[in-house]
C-alpha cells in the first residue's frame, strides 16, 4: 500500500488553444526519468517513461518513491525500439538482486544497515543480460502501470547501481514512443526537480504537487511570444532545456 506521504504529483497543464495545434502536429506529451548509475562501462540509457497521444489541458502523472522493479529484457538497448521485457522483480531502494539464470531468475537481498540506498543488480551468468529498473506511474484517473524508466547490458559477473535522482523530464516531442530509449530528440523541454523524502517532513498534505505550464508568453510590448515552458515554485535545480536537434539526453538524465 502506498503512504500517503509519499505521492508525487506532476501537473502538466497546456493552453487549450496549443493542444489541437501540438496534435496536429504529432507532438507527443512525454515524461523520463533521471537516474545515476555506477558500475564498470556504466552507460545508463533512459526509457521514456509514458508518452501520451491523449493529453489535455491538464495532464497529472502521479507516482511515489516506492513501486520500483528490475526487469529483465529479451532484446538489447536500441535507440527508439521498444524494449521486450520477458521478467522482473519487485524491490525496494537499498536492495540488490542477483540474477542467477539466464532467464532472468534470481534472489533479492534485503537492505541492510548502513546500505548505500541504491538499487544492485548483479549478473551471476555466463552472458551478457540487459536488465534496468521500471517505476509504477498513474496518468489521470487510469490504474498504476509499472513502465521502465532506464536500461543497460551488464555483462557476466559484473554489476550496476542504480538510483533515481529527484529530477524528472517534461518534454513535447514526435516520433517518440513509450518504453523505447531515447538519446536525442527534437522538441522542446524542461527539467523538473521533484520533491526529496525528507521534504514531506512535517506536511499533512496527501500528496506534494509540482505544476509546470505550456503557454504562450507575452512581450512587454502585449505581443505573444512563441510557446514556453513556465514552472510554479522555480527552483535552481529546474532547467528549461530549448529546441535543439540531437540534443543529447545523457547530458541531462545520465548521472544528473
Amino acid at each position: 500500500m502506498i503512504s500517503k506521504k509519499q505521492l508525487i504529483e506532476l501537473e502538466v497543464r497546456i493552453d487549450s488553444d496549443l493542444v489541437d495545434q501540438l496534435k496536429k502536429d504529432s507532438m507527443r506529451l512525454c515524461i523520463a526519468r533521471s537516474v545515476r548509475s555506477r558500475g564498470p562501462n556504466s552507460q545508463l540509457y533512459p526509457i521514456i517513461w509514458a508518452a501520451l497521444d491523449n493529453y489535455s489541458s491538464k495532464t497529472t502523472f502521479l507516482w511515489s518513491q516506492d513501486g520500483y522493479e528490475v526487469f529483465i529484457s529479451e532484446s538489447q538497448v536500441h535507440e527508439g525500439i521498444p524494449l521486450k521485457i520477458s521478467s522482473s522483480h519487485e524491490i525496494s531502494m537499498g536492495e540488490n538482486l542477483i540474477i542467477q539464470e539466464e532467464s532472468g531468475k534470481g534472489i533479492i537481498t534485503p537492505k541492510t544497515e548502513g546500505s548505500s540506498g541504491n538499487i544492485v543488480i548483479e549478473n551471476d551468468t555466463r552472458i551478457a543480460i540487459t536488465t534496468g529498473l521500471s517505476h509504477q506511474i498513474k496518468i489521470n484517473e487510469d490504474n498504476y502501470v509499472v513502465a521502465p524508466i532506464c536500461a543497460q547490458t551488464i555483462e557476466p559477473q559484473r554489476s550496476m547501481a542504480i538510483l533515481p535522482t529527484h529530477k524528472v523530464f517534461v518534454v513535447l516531442a514526435s516520433n517518440i514512443s513509450p518504453g523505447t530509449a531515447i538519446t536525442k530528440f527534437m522538441g522542446q523541454g524542461i527539467l523538473v526537480r521533484i520533491p526529496k523524502s525528507s521534504e514531506f517532513i512535517d506536511t499533512d498534505s496527501e500528496k506534494i504537487t509540482k505544476r509546470v505550464m505550456f503557454t504562450k508568453v507575452k512581450h512587454a510590448d502585449g505581443d505573444l511570444k512563441a510557446p514556453e515552458w513556465r514552472i510554479d515554485q522555480l527552483s535552481e535545480e529546474d532547467l528549461l532545456i530549448p529546441i535543439f536537434e540531437g540534443l543529447n539526453l545523457f547530458d541531462y538524465l545520465a548521472d544528473s
